[in-house]
């Protein structure tokens, strides 16, 4: 009977249908010029009530010269597709300018352990005014 209860119980603590990240994009990125922080920008869409963890990266390479910025938001899920936008800091090189990049962003689901991808994309850095 003991093991009856253990096996139900990881069967509903590990069921991905209890709380699931169901897509993740990335849409967007701009920089400010006056304090080359760069902002990035997608989509979510994951179950209601669950909450995830967005990391994103922003890699450009100019010159042969690399930079990369990476920031995170933590996004409360309501059921539908949100918005989630991540201010991210330098950690590589100068600051990322305007032109073009790679992006890329990772969404963990705080209710299980599951992570989802976006693929590598390529985004035209804007100039916020």
């Amino acid at each position: 009977m003991k093991r009856i209860l253990a096996a139900t119980a990881l069967i509903f603590l590990y069921n991905p249908a209890y709380a699931d990240v169901v897509s993740l994009t990335i849409d967007s990125a701009a920089v400010s010029k006056s304090s080359g922080i760069s902002i990035e920008a997608g989509t979510v869409t994951c179950t209601d009530g669950d909450s995830v963890f967005i990391f994103s990266t922003l890699t450009e390479s100019t010159n042969n010269k690399f930079s990369s910025a990476s920031g995170s938001t933590l996004v409360v899920c309501n059921g539908s597709q949100q918005n989630w936008q991540v201010t991210n800091t330098s950690f590589y090189g100068n600051d990322v300018g305007p032109g073009q990049a790679v992006g890329q962003a990772t969404a963990s689901s705080q209710m299980i352990f599951r992570l989802v991808q976006t693929p590598i994309t390529r985004l035209n850095v804007k100039n916020l005014p």
